[in-house]
């Protein structure tokens, strides 16, 4: 049975969060003037709560939720109907108003959430998925490798919310600029002491787990984001010409390599029947990878901008299943960080502890 804490945030994930101005003020006056919420990709350009229990979420603002922050007795809380439970507001990393020597913005190489910094060598996307705001906010470039390490080193030393680990994400280069992105993950992971983990489209290369694997990544991410066909077709066309099969042969290549748990897969919850997410699930479990649930989030510059979240019903039935799915076969719904779930559809207790050591 689920919490009052759980379901506050499965509410926030269907409907939003609705933030009064009083409250707003309250906001800036802890983060010294600083916004609400700082704009970054569109599953982490919300307000980043931790709620009791450990449970964090990325809330997306809505002025019509019924789910709202509030202050009582001088602190934060989230209230929806009938619970209330205290909040928490993550602080802001000290780098967002700062540049680099060569006057490049912090915020365009990296972005701290919660305890993990992200770090993007693609702006933009080589590819053009109709639910990313990636292609459509930024153009294509490559960026600058030893740029990108020195922003790395600013997060893990950030006074205000040092990093922990890292994530190697952002945009899916162009077939001639692999190997750029190869070399940056070196030199990022050798750069540095803490776990790093890659989140990307795996080329049609079966040396590449291997590639990934001697650079000292520790955990990958081969997101399948949809597993109807037909959806993959409609919403992301140019990653639907690997067939699910084709990509889970890539993750099970992957598997094989880093080993069971190490290898996670983001399905996105709200643009395919909950059936086939749940297909899909039980096929990345079968392959001993750890699914990743990601609610979709419309982003205003993406075509899909007039679709809504997805339903609490949806959010509550996709996660009650993956994780009796994932159970059964002693698995278990990532990432493997507390923290990091922050815009996925987990919760502590989620995490088995048959999971691997390390973070994920």
């Amino acid at each position: 049975m689920s919490t009052a804490t759980e379901e506050g945030k499965l509410r926030i994930l269907s409907q939003g969060l609705h933030v009064p101005p009083d409250v707003a003020q309250a906001i800036a006056a802890f983060r010294e003037g600083a916004p609400v919420v700082h704009q970054d990709y569109v599953t982490t350009s919300g307000l980043t709560l931790r709620l009791s229990e450990d449970v964090y979420v990325n809330a997306p603002l809505s002025e019509r939720s019924e789910v709202q922050l509030a202050l009582f007795e001088g602190e934060f809380v989230v209230e929806y109907r009938d619970f209330r439970v205290p909040a928490e507001i993550l602080p802001f990393p000290s780098y967002l108003s700062q540049s680099n020597e060569d006057g490049v913005p912090y915020p365009f190489l990296i972005a701290t959430q919660t305890d993990r910094v992200r770090v993007a060598p693609i702006a933009g996307c080589s590819l053009r998925c109709r639910f990313c705001d990636l292609p459509y906010s930024f153009q294509y470039e490559k960026k600058s490798i030893p740029g990108l390490v020195q922003a790395v080193q600013i997060a893990l030393d950030d006074e205000r919310l040092p990093a922990r680990h890292v994530l190697v994400s952002g945009g899916t280069p162009t077939p001639t600029d692999r190997p750029y992105l190869l070399d940056a993950i070196r030199e990022i992971v050798s750069a540095t002491n803490v776990p790093v983990d890659v989140m990307m489209v795996p080329w049609a290369d079966r040396e590449l787990p291997e590639i990934l694997y001697d650079s000292g990544v520790a955990h990958l991410f081969f997101n399948m984001e949809l597993f109807d066909p037909k959806a993959r077709r409609t919403f992301m066309p140019g990653k639907a010409r690997t067939s699910p099969a084709e990509f889970l042969r890539l993750i099970e290549a992957a598997v094989n390599r880093f080993g069971k748990g190490k290898v996670l897969s983001l399905i996105l919850v709200g643009l395919e029947d909950p059936s086939q997410t749940l297909q899909g699930v039980e096929a990345l479990a079968d392959m001993g990878c750890l699914p990743v649930l990601s609610p979709f989030r419309p982003s205003p510059v993406t075509p899909l901008a007039h679709l809504g979240l997805p339903v609490y019903e949806t959010l509550r039935l996709v996660h009650d299943e993956s994780s009796r799915l994932l159970r059964s076969r002693q698995l278990w719904l990532g990432p493997s960080c507390v923290p990091c779930q922050h815009n996925t559809l987990a919760f502590p207790g989620d995490i088995s502890p048959l999971r691997s050591p390390g973070l994920g």
